[in-house]
């Protein structure tokens, strides 16, 4: 009787390897389960193999009735599964014992009797047929390999299942970083068992379910594990290491290389700055000398890199060497020259005629309704004026062909009599000094007028006013096209704007100014105090960059490309603007004019000549 039920219980272990064969090539069955092989309420063992459960019904066994005679055979029906043809199959080698022969399914206990007895012996006959149940719907572990290596069932040539062992994937992250180094050591050896040891389940929220030994396939074994991350170690050369030292050393080489040559080119250009800044000239040669017969009726001055001289019936543009650019022929009596950039304006301030030339020579004029007191030119040739008659003053603005653009008028008492003008470079905004005398104090106050968007709706183009109480603003110039700098007999004060002019900034000095200047970045003054006098220089914002002593007497002063020129009859001096004199001596013959012409290139004009001097 017990043979025939290991019989029964090996056909339902075949029909079921059969069925998950082809399903078992494809994929490898996840780690088992609990083992099956463990006492069961009666004190026996089941040792069968790993069995799938079948699709079908499983065959129902009736117990034995209690009168003792023994059991019918009831065995179940071999039923073929209604989805594939049942294949020959050997069974895993895993499932079979050492010896070749079946095993028992259960050893009777001491005491009771065996099967082919009475009602005692269907008992036990009635237990191995539940624990066959059981081994068909719960697969029991495959025999795991000593080398931690995993099975694979194939299938061979013959039809015939065979099982082959592969490692499992590694998962380098389930391994700290202090067990990384036996792993390597130890690799070739027991490394699969580690990797057997720490396989990570896929989902430990859900309850494994497993097939049978057999490898059908299940959800958890088609999760595509981790590859194994391998780390490749190279070991240089000696050749190779001998290189990468040279490399290295040759870094700092080539980086203190740049840096000295850098160094040098920085060192050379500061050299050259300090050599330029506080080189000092100790005498001067004579370029070109030219004999002029009407130097007393004759004035130079400075245009750019040009010389302009003009007179009574003319003006001539002279280039650096002397050789005349331009001739304009005019008649005034009193002829005065207002310069921007290349642009110039000679003007009779005795009479009304302005003529308007630049470098290509002249491009304009203008005929004044009333003589002229002062001109002022823009950039694009436009001329405003200061003109008066026997009562009143007007400002006049004419355009480069001698159209009137704008009149002005002006009366001692309101707003009081125009001591200066400033047209700015564009020629948008025109600003005027006024002068006011009330119960024996003196007091200025500066108009700015727009002939722009900005005055279009302003009476009399007027968009600004600054009344300046117990001072007196002689001058005004416009360093750009919407700063103008105010200088008073006690300091200068800078308004900013061109559409709502404002203060921005205000500078005041104890000691009478004797001499200003001014471009679009400095602005300077000369103070005397005593017998000496103080050369102060200023930025644009107020801030005081200089202040330099001297006691040179001097009476005429010249500013061009940053340097101050200060002469008298028979001597000169030229300061720059760090303070440092880069020349103080005596000049032969008399001294009607000088002016600089290029850098430490000057012209002096003398009483019966012009010379143009190199200071060396």
């Amino acid at each position: 009787m017990d043979e025939k039920i290991n019989e029964n219980i090996e056909e339902l272990n075949n029909q079921a390897s059969e069925e998950s064969v082809a399903e078992q090539e494809a994929s490898l069955t996840e780690a088992p389960s609990e083992p099956l092989s463990e006492p069961g309420d009666d004190g026996l063992e089941t040792a069968a193999g790993p069995a799938a459960e079948p699709e079908n019904e499983e065959p129902e066994y009736e117990e034995p009735e209690a009168s003792g005679s023994e059991p019918e055979d009831n065995e179940p029906e071999d039923e073929e599964p209604e989805d594939e043809e049942p294949e020959p199959a050997e069974e895993p080698e895993a499932n079979e014992p050492e010896d070749g022969e079946t095993e028992p399914a259960a050893e009777p206990e001491d005491g009771e009797p065996e099967a082919g007895g009475s009602e005692t012996a269907a008992e036990p006959a009635a237990d191995e047929v539940e624990g066959a149940e059981e081994v068909s719907s719960e697969p029991e572990p495959a025999a795991e390999p000593e080398d931690g290596r995993t099975e694979k069932t194939s299938e061979s040539e013959n039809g015939a299942t065979e099982l082959t062992s592969e490692p499992e994937d590694f998962d380098a992250d389930d391994f700290d970083e202090e067990d990384e180094e036996p792993l390597k050591s130890g690799f070739a050896g027991f490394g699969q068992i580690f990797r057997n040891l720490f396989a990570r389940r896929s989902d430990e929220n859900e309850e494994d379910d497993f097939s049978d030994a057999s490898g059908s396939d299940t959800e958890s074994s088609k999760k595509r594990k981790k590859p194994v991350k391998e780390r490749k170690i190279r070991l240089h050369t000696p050749e190779e290491n001998e290189a990468a030292k040279q490399r290295f050393l040759n870094i700092p080489a080539k980086a203190i290389s740049y840096l000295i040559v850098i160094g040098g080119v920085l060192l050379a250009i500061f050299l050259l700055v300090m050599i330029t800044t506080h080189w000092k000239y100790h005498s001067y040669r004579v370029l070109i000398s030219r004999t002029q017969e009407d130097t007393v009726s004759s004035e130079y001055c400075d245009v750019e890199d040009d010389i302009l001289r003009y007179g009574v019936d003319g003006a001539s543009l002279l280039d650096r060497n002397g050789e005349v650019i331009w001739d304009v022929s005019y008649t005034m009596s009193e002829p005065r020259v207002a310069i921007r950039g290349r642009t110039i304006a000679i003007y009779d301030s005795a009479g009304s005629d302005i003529v308007i030339c630049d470098r290509t020579g002249q491009i304009g004029s203008a005929s004044a309704s009333l003589p002229i007191i002062k001109a002022e030119v823009s950039e694009d040739g436009n001329v405003a004026a200061i003109e008066e008659d026997s009562s009143n003053a007007y400002i006049e603005y004419y355009s480069v062909d001698g159209t009137q653009i704008a009149e002005i008028r002006t009366s001692i008492d309101d707003p009081g009599y125009p001591l200066d003008l400033a047209l700015s470079p564009d020629g948008e905004l025109i600003a005027v000094s006024y002068l006011t005398v009330s119960g024996g104090s003196e007091s200025s106050s500066v108009h700015i007028y727009s002939f722009g968007s900005a005055g279009q709706n302003q009476m009399d183009n007027q968009i600004g006013q600054f009344d300046y109480s117990g001072r007196v603003i002689p001058e005004l110039d416009y360093i750009s096209s919407t700063r103008l700098v105010a200088f008073s007999d006690s300091g200068f004060t800078i308004i900013n704007g061109a559409k709502v002019p404002e203060e921005d900034v205000s500078v005041q000095v104890s000691d009478q100014i004797q001499s200003v200047f001014c471009d679009d970045s400095h602005i300077g003054l000369i103070t005397t105090s005593g017998s000496g006098h103080t050369l102060c220089v200023y930025t644009t914002s107020g801030r005081q960059t200089l202040s330099k002593s001297f006691d040179y007497s001097y009476e005429t002063m010249d500013y061009d490309d940053e340097e101050v020129t200060l002469y008298n009859d028979n001597e000169f001096c030229v300061y720059n603007l760090n303070g440092v004199c880069k020349f103080d001596g005596s000049y032969t013959g008399s001294i009607v004019d000088i002016f600089a012409v290029g850098k430490h290139r000057y012209g002096v004009v003398k009483e019966a000549s012009m010379e143009i001097i190199q200071l060396s």
